[in-house]
This record gives C-alpha cells, structure tokens and sequence, in this order.
C-alpha cells in the first residue's frame, strides 16, 4: 500500500514538473527587439531567419514583404490572466503608433483575429503582424524587417570554366578597373 501511495506521489510531483516545465520559453527564442510579450505568456515557437518573407494583409490584399524575419508563438501560462484580442492586438499597433507607425489593417473579434502594422526604422519599414486565437490563449507575432538579400553564393572558377567549354564566353557583370 505504502508503495503504491509514493508511486502516485512520485506521479503526481511529474505531473507538475511537466506541466511547468512546457511553460519554459522553448531553446533559443526570446522576444523581438523591440517589442516585449504580452504580461503572463511564453514563448511556445520560435523562428528567426537572416532573410525570410511574409504576406502581410492590408486590408483586402496583401504585401509581400523581405528582409530579416521573425515569426513568435505565444501561449498563456497556467493560471495567468489572459489578454483579449483586442487588447493585445491594440498593444502592439499602440507600440508602433507611438514611433510614428501607424495600422495598417484589423480584423479582431473577441475570438481573435490578425492585425498589421508598419513603422518607418533608419531609412527601411519594419512590418509587424499580431494573430490572435483560441480568445487570447495563443498569439502570434510575425515581424520582418525590410531589407535587400545579402548574396552569399557565388559564380565558382569551376562553373566559369564550364561556360567557357560549352560556348567560348561567359558574360561578367559588376568587374570595375582602376583607371590609368
């Protein structure tokens, strides 16, 4: 009986760990920058790339946008006051707002819903996107900051060679010789 009283005990106590412990923001994700998460969330995802693009809604249509891409998943703690979407959503579009951001689009409900946002940063945009769902318990920020792809695969001598082989010429663009 005894033992069978401490297997539950010992149960119980993984039980708690496990929860708790799923509520830990995942490996390697934390909050964009510059904006922070919402009060009683953690991260649940997290994507972060160099280059990455989005469709951004703006209103009936979408935009297209690249550069430095971040997409973050948030979910309610256990026992934590949720947010509305609207006021989160209303959160984020303030924090733009207020560095000359303005909204770009909104389609929350109290079920949830999506909301776009942009603000002019050093001569480029940053775009912010907020879903909301399942009434708060889970959002989603996906923000990209605009910016030009860095080239980072190059014509190789072996390809050159090639070309070369194949039609006796190869056109070189972007070669600049000092003058005189």
């Amino acid at each position: 009986m005894r033992a069978r009283t401490r297997l539950i005990l010992v149960a119980a106590l993984c039980a708690i760990i496990s929860v708790h412990a799923q509520e830990q923001d995942v490996d390697g994700a934390k909050d964009h920058p510059m904006v922070s998460r919402f009060p009683g969330y953690y991260i649940s995802a997290y994507d972060a790339q160099d280059f990455g693009g989005y469709e951004f809604a703006i209103g009936a249509d979408e935009q297209r946008v690249e550069g430095r891409y971040w997409k973050i998943e948030y979910m309610l703690k256990e026992g934590a006051k949720k947010g509305g979407p609207l006021e989160i959503g209303r959160n984020y579009s303030s924090t733009f707002t207020q560095r000359s951001g303005q909204k770009v689009y909104e389609a929350l409900t109290s079920g949830g819903g999506r909301l776009t946002a942009r603000m002019p940063a050093a001569g480029k945009n940053i775009w912010l996107e907020v879903a909301v769902t399942d009434g708060g318990q889970i959002y989603t920020l996906t923000i990209v900051e605009e910016a030009a792809l860095v080239q980072q695969v190059e014509f190789t001598a072996m390809e050159l060679a090639k070309q070369l082989k194949e039609k006796g010429a190869v056109a070189l663009h972007g070669i600049l010789f000092d003058t005189g």
